[in-house]
């Protein structure tokens, strides 16, 4: 049994803790390698380059190897390498913005366009580089082991991959036939293949010989009708496929759409999420922005004396940020670091989602996790799969937003009930419902 993902995201992160956390221990595979998968997850490329058994630490961003004169200008987001005025590359940094270690570095010519990509991986090393075209199209990707020896060839014009494996050279036509060898190759038991992607793990299922019984993890939405490689397991095949969806409304939608008889095939299952112990409830909230353009601030400062509003930016603050000062119930944190913001998700009791433009530190996510009552305008909303829809407000109905905040001011027993909205929001299951859809947890998971 094995967990088969395209890319290792926070949706692919999600199913795979729901499922440690529900006892099902089998391994989990990524096809997408960005260098910086966890330790109990591997990839086709960890194990023909050999950093599967690797060790070591990151590059920081000052140890990228630079010709003489050559000069890293860095900030908090990304770092820039120049050669006096030219600008030579971009470092971008894992994760971003976080610690300044190298994931990615793009390297441009003398007209500014990139032109090659070096990845670097969790232990140090360069393990891959993509060349690119003046067009900006991807021409092909070299994986490199240890020794700084290619080991893998993509080439992305005809799809073909070139492996040296054990002294030998293979050649495959298709990213699944790569894989299939490769699985075969690690040795894993393929009797039940999870995965959440009808990309390369489906077609993977389509090259196994053996019989099985697999699972389909839907986590897209439905938009026009049943997907065509959807509508293939429906009709069945060699290998029996359950369809579990991981979102009530899209499951709802997909029913509609269902033949009668397909519909034994197709189940709910939510997930499970890594809720953090939240102390004792305080009138205080917190917001994390790189913004000074947030949605009605000043009015609810005015609004809510008795709330204490923390701000955080883990950049400077602008003088507007900083002039809020002047309001006895705000406190404001420039360059926040990412334990001093933990630290406020721990103690406070709400997240308020009111910052223009990007989010930052996965805010809301955090924010759910650490079960504060996240509040919102329908203009500013980054994630709506962590708000309960009555805490999403118009701008123009800010009083609104001000009297759900005063409610649970004056009666907290409510906040478990709005935290309850929000995981039912987000879908939330319990370990039994896996064991249900999936079956008791065996001495082999």
């Amino acid at each position: 049994m094995i967990n088969l993902f395209d890319h290792y995201n926070q949706a692919s992160w999600d199913l795979h803790f729901s499922l440690l956390k529900a006892g099902y221990r089998h391994p989990t595979v990524v096809i997408v390698d960005d260098g910086f998968l966890p330790e109990d997850v591997t990839s086709p490329y960890l194990f023909f380059t050999g950093f599967a058994n690797a060790s070591g630490k990151p590059r920081y961003f000052n140890d990228l190897v630079l010709p003489r004169f050559w000069e890293i200008r860095a900030t908090n987001q990304q770092a820039e390498v120049y050669n006096f005025h030219e600008k030579k590359a971009t470092i971008h940094y894992w994760p971003a913005g976080h610690n300044r270690l190298i994931q990615s570095v793009d390297w441009l010519d003398s007209k500014g366009r990139v032109r090659w990509i070096d990845r670097y991986n969790r232990f140090g090393y360069r393990f891959a580089q993509t060349s690119i075209n003046e067009d900006g199209e991807w021409l092909k990707t070299s994986y490199y082991n240890r020794d700084g020896k290619e080991v893998i060839l993509e080439n992305h014009v005809t799809g073909d991959l070139l492996l040296t494996y054990q002294d030998k050279h293979y050649i495959f036509h298709q990213k699944q036939e790569f894989i299939h060898f490769y699985l075969k190759q690690a040795g894993f038991t393929l009797d039940r293949i999870f995965y959440n992607s009808l990309s390369t793990p489906f077609f993977l299922t389509l090259l196994v010989e053996e019989k099985g019984s697999d699972i389909l993890f839907w986590q897209e939405p439905i938009i026009d009708g049943i997907p065509g490689n959807m509508q293939g397991i429906l009709k069945g095949g060699k290998r029996e496929t359950k369809i579990l969806v991981q979102d009530q409304a899209t499951y709802q939608k997909l029913l509609a759409l269902l033949p009668p008889e397909s519909k034994a095939t197709v189940d709910y299952l939510g997930l499970q999420y890594p809720f953090k112990e939240k102390q004792v409830f305080t009138p205080e909230a917190l917001l994390l922005t790189n913004s000074d353009q947030l949605e009605q601030v000043e009015v609810l400062l005015q609004a809510l004396p008795e709330l204490i509003i923390h701000i955080a930016a883990v950049t400077e603050m602008s003088s507007k940020l900083l002039s809020l000062s002047r309001y006895p119930n705000v406190r404001l944190y420039p360059n926040v670091t990412v334990a001093k913001a933990q630290e406020l998700l721990r103690t406070t009791s709400f997240y308020f989602d009111i910052n223009h433009h990007s989010e930052i530190l996965s805010a809301v996510r955090a924010a759910f996790e650490y079960q504060s009552v996240i509040l919102a305008f329908d203009n500013t909303i980054h994630d709506t799969r962590y708000v309960a829809s009555k805490h999403c407000f118009s701008p123009e109905n800010t009083g609104d937003f001000i009297a759900c905040v005063k409610s649970y001011l004056a009666h907290p027993e409510k906040v478990e009930e709005g935290l309850n909205q929000q995981k039912k929001q987000a879908n939330t299951a319990e370990s039994s419902h896996y064991q249900l859809m999936i079956g008791e947890v065996t001495e082999e998971d």
